[in-house]
């Protein structure tokens, strides 16, 4: 049974009180470094390290854990399972494959090594599943978190509902339940259900930036735009930090209220907005293409559209983006690639997915170019795309990309990630599809391929 602190706690980490958090864990530990929620408290750590994109905290924490490890062995298939975690965190996908590999050799059982396996897994493309212990014996938080991504990921709605109930049992303030259900009503465009959803997620949680944001997007899908932005300007108020996401979409509601009513200094005020949640996504790190890409959107059509079809290749962290996150999460997607895209060309996007010793290619998604291409001096160009359709699972993809001529040797074609699709090539995708999909899947992808890309 976890202990009042630990709760605590997470009460800090679902107000979105990162530091808060971070710091009565690190408190906690420091005065009883044998605490009876020692590694949930661990776990808890890096996951607030992680959403605040405070790598040199993950570095430091992870040498602490091995510190810890070598000084008692008894701890050590939980802490090198946290160890990796946090290189997964940190991109350190080398360092992460070792502590996979060792894990796999020992064959270790418990929770916290089954949690490091599947994100692996779900990271990496890698096949290998994981093993989860008995519900019953579920105390941490983000075991329960990790799961439920992953049996929602395998459309298992049966599981999943069982899993929330336990989650309410153990967890009985826990938000992760409702959250799961405003993305699957999202996914099924139910908006007035969503917009029930994030309120009671709002009422229990008014300084969660998200469920704030969640709000506004389902007030927007069901055209009360006025409601939206009285939503939104609140939660600047409330909410524990500036959310870009939510400057973003305030922006978008000014918008389209000052086209309406053709004021041009609610319009101005949009454009304000916009440099704001600009400068919030450049201090996060994140990719401020998607303001630029919103005001694209808004713009008169282009004559002479380009509809060159593309099969762009993602590295195995945006391919497992991706197939993870939701739709609502990715109706805009940001890459950088070295395709020679214009504003209207298709990206069929896939991702390797390494099986023994061979790799196979995989497709994820389809995508219209929103933007010309945006140089930047150490990424290359970068553009913006609209998601059209996602695939609910990838699916292996049999393709000979490109003729001998096109590359010197086999090392060099391992190398380019973007091949312009020729008529050969989009129908031997549409019959990959048609073979690994259902007959409803395989009708929509044929028809966004031959009567888009083909036209």
């Amino acid at each position: 049974m976890s202990t009042s602190e630990y709760h605590s706690c997470l009460k800090d980490f679902w107000t979105q009180k990162f530091q808060t958090c971070i710091e009565s864990v690190s408190n906690i530990i420091l005065q009883e470094p044998t605490h009876t929620d020692l590694f949930k408290l661990y776990r808890l750590w890096t996951e607030c390290l992680a959403i605040t994109q405070n790598t040199s905290g993950l570095i430091a924490l992870e040498k602490h854990l091995m510190l810890r490890s070598q000084e008692d062995s008894t701890f050590y298939p939980e802490l090198y399972s946290l160890r990796g975690i946090i290189h997964l965190e940190t991109n350190s996908i080398e360092a992460a494959t070792l502590h996979y590999k060792c894990l796999i050799e020992h064959d270790e059982k418990n929770n916290y090594v089954s949690e490091f396996l599947s994100r692996y897994s779900q990271r990496t493309s890698n096949e290998t599943n994981s093993s989860w212990e008995d519900l019953e014996n579920f105390e941490d938080y983000f075991h329960f978190e990790n799961l439920s991504t992953e049996l929602s990921l395998h459309k298992d709605p049966k599981k999943t509902a069982i899993l929330h109930k336990i989650i309410q049992k153990v967890f009985p303030q826990s938000p992760l339940p409702a959250q799961f259900l405003f993305h699957q009503a999202w996914e099924q465009k139910n908006y007035i259900e969503t917009f029930e959803l994030s309120k009671s997620l709002v009422e229990k949680y008014p300084s969660n930036s998200d469920y704030h944001l969640f709000v506004g997007l389902s007030c927007i899908k069901n055209g009360w735009v006025d409601q939206a932005i009285e939503t939104l300007e609140k939660s600047l108020e409330v909410c524990a930090f500036q959310d870009p996401d939510i400057l973003n979409t305030l922006s978008y509601c000014y918008e389209e209220v000052g086209r309406s009513y053709e004021n041009a200094e609610i319009i101005e005020q949009s454009g304000h907005l916009a440099m704001q949640a600009k400068e919030e996504y450049q201090k996060q790190g994140l990719p401020s293409t998607l303001v630029s890409a919103r005001f694209y959107r808004n713009t008169p059509p282009q004559e002479n559209v380009s509809n060159t079809p593309w099969m762009i290749q993602l590295d195995n962290s945006n391919f497992y983006d991706l197939l993870t996150k939701s739709e609502r999460e990715q109706q805009y997607i940001s890459i950088t690639t070295d395709a020679q895209t214009n504003s209207g060309d298709l990206c069929l996007l896939t991702g390797q997915v390494q099986y023994g010793d061979k790799k196979q290619m995989r497709i994820g998604a389809l995508c219209r170019v929103d933007t010309p291409p945006v140089w930047h001096p150490t990424k290359g160009s970068n553009v913006a795309l609209t998601l059209l359709h996602k695939m609910d699972h990838s699916i292996p993809l049999n393709i000979e990309f490109l003729d001998a001529e096109d590359a010197s040797d086999e090392r060099e074609l391992e190398t380019l990630t973007a091949y312009e699709l020729d008529e050969n090539a989009i129908q031997s995708i549409v019959e990959d599809i048609s073979e690994f999909k259902s007959e409803q899947e395989g009708k929509i992808w044929k028809e966004l391929l031959t009567s888009k890309i083909a036209s």
